[in-house]
């Protein structure tokens, strides 16, 4: 049999409506469907916007270039605003990170959700979590969602090819710091399969020491 792209679909008492592609035909004329995709992405575009810039962000002190952090500051006026691909990325990652939270509870932890945010030494930040089970009390935890797995170590993240990904031991290490913690979590899953990878980090960890006091420097 031959397939008919004009093909009548339950035809309603008023009219009859047919399909061809993304277009409803009716008696009478033709209706064009929306473009869903461009409606929402022409209203992720209305919420670009700069964000004024005071301190260095902890999400971003671990960059290694430092003419970037300087200029990120001072300049923060020049930054182009985001744009409705960076707005919805970062409107997901907040939603995954509630889930990742949700995976923290089920296992056991208990859960804290951190303040507003912090401002301390020229740094401000927002701690994702902070867990507790056992004898460890008040973990601050740093949640990714990401498109592959993470490297083995926090060392090996400073060597990423992805600039990103070389600031994520710096931003868990910012929050241990200012709040004190031996221990921090960094916790990332992966966005294709949920699989889960994970890296403690250790305060009296010497490296870890003499690394946190070349992040002040920059502050």
């Amino acid at each position: 049999a031959v397939h008919d792209p004009f093909q009548k679909i339950k035809p309603s008492r008023a009219s009859q409506v047919y399909f061809l592609g993304s277009q409803r035909i009716f008696k009478g004329g033709i209706i064009l469907l929306p473009d869903i995709s461009k409606e929402i992405n022409e209203y992720l575009a209305t919420l670009a916007r700069s964000y004024p810039v005071h301190s260095l962000w902890a999400s971003r002190i671990g960059d290694p270039c430092d003419r970037y952090l300087y200029h990120s500051v001072v300049d923060w006026q020049a930054s182009a605003p985001l744009d409705a691909r960076m707005y919805g990325i970062f409107e997901l990652g907040k939603h995954l990170e509630i889930l990742g939270g949700k995976y923290l509870q089920a296992t056991g932890w208990v859960v804290q959700q951190s303040p507003d945010g912090f401002l301390e030494k020229h740094i401000s930040g927002k701690i994702d979590f902070f867990i507790s089970r056992d004898e460890l009390r008040k973990i601050p935890v740093e949640i990714k969602w990401l498109s592959a797995g993470i490297e083995k170590s926090w060392k090996e993240m400073l060597y990423s090819d992805k600039r990103w990904i070389r600031r994520y031991p710096a931003q868990i290490m910012i929050y241990m710091y200012l709040r004190a913690s031996r221990y921090g979590l960094f916790l990332a899953f992966n966005k294709l399969n949920s699989k889960p990878s994970h890296i403690w980090i250790d305060f009296e960890d010497n490296e870890v020491i003499s690394y946190i006091e070349g992040l002040l420097q920059k502050a």
